[in-house]
């Protein structure tokens, strides 16, 4: 065999610590569209008129606002907090919600166990590591507490049923680590992948940008919400307009390849039409 052998892992495509905590953005909001009001008032201030930017700054600085769907550490409902910090204290609670699913045992988390050599294979995470003292890197995809500690952190997502099945498949031993990207001959049929694209056709990110406009031109797109709100509208225009763009299982592209393909321009969009509604609501006034 090839020491170029491509290979894969079949833990891969499960979500990392941070895309878990993003995929909690997604599902059905546990403050009840508080944090979302309360973000977009935020939003408001920073980008409001230029000439009411000083006027904006000292309110951004200075304005309490009353927060009912999370209880401060004295365990109380409706307390003030600064404006400004609202979107942090939205997070942490976030952060505290899916740590408690982890240490319940209500997701399975696998990871590389550190120190790491290059034949390892990535091992159950016990559920007494995300208690008390617990270090969590969300962004590099780390957890310690004590001597122990993994890297390569990857969360199955027990609602998705792909992902149970792979896994059930991996702990069969039916899947193991580094299988060779090769066909088995005693393997069922794949689907039949899309065409390949020619060099004529558009690239993955000219699709989304093509759905995105297209979707913009004709007012589906919602401005007053995130992007997150708006992702599967454009993921199911993208395979509309471009076929080729679905996944073997019909799925269209997922957030990530979303951002990246118009997040900026999403941004810039939403600001004018903020603008726009600002002014609407000075000119009632």
């Amino acid at each position: 065999m090839s020491i170029f052998e491509r290979k894969t892992d079949p833990y891969e495509n499960y979500a990392s610590l941070g895309g878990a905590l993003f995929l909690l953005k997604l599902m059905e909001n546990p403050f009840g569209g508080e944090d979302e009001r309360l973000g977009k008032e935020l939003f408001n201030l920073m980008h409001g008129p230029w000439w009411l930017r000083p006027i904006d700054f000292v309110i951004w600085r200075f304005k309490k606002v009353s927060i009912s769907s999370i209880r401060n550490p004295k365990g109380q409902c409706n307390y003030k907090v600064l404006l400004r910090k609202a979107p942090q204290l939205f997070e942490d609670e976030r952060k505290d919600i899916i740590k408690w699913e982890f240490k319940v045992g209500n997701y399975p988390i696998f990871g590389y166990v550190i120190p790491r050599t290059p034949n390892d294979i990535r091992q159950p995470v016990p559920q007494n590591i995300w208690g008390d003292g617990a270090k969590i890197d969300w962004e590099n995809n780390s957890v310690q507490n004590g001597s122990l500690a993994f890297e390569g952190v990857k969360v199955v997502d027990i609602d998705n049923g792909d992902d149970m099945g792979i896994l059930k498949d991996i702990l069969k031993g039916n899947t193991p680590q580094n299988v060779p990207l090769k066909r088995n001959a005693s393997a069922p049929p794949r689907p039949n992948p899309p065409a390949k694209r020619g060099r004529g056709q558009p690239t993955k990110i000219k699709a989304i940008e093509k759905a995105y406009n297209s979707l913009n031109m004709t007012d589906e797109l919602d401005f007053s919400r995130t992007l997150n709100f708006n992702f599967p509208r454009i993921s199911d225009k993208t395979i509309e307009l471009t076929p080729s763009c679905a996944t073997e299982l019909g799925k269209g592209p997922d957030i990530k390849t979303i951002r990246k393909a118009v997040g900026k321009q999403f941004k810039a969009d939403q600001k004018l039409f903020l603008k726009g509604q600002a002014s609407v609501n000075t000119k009632e006034h």
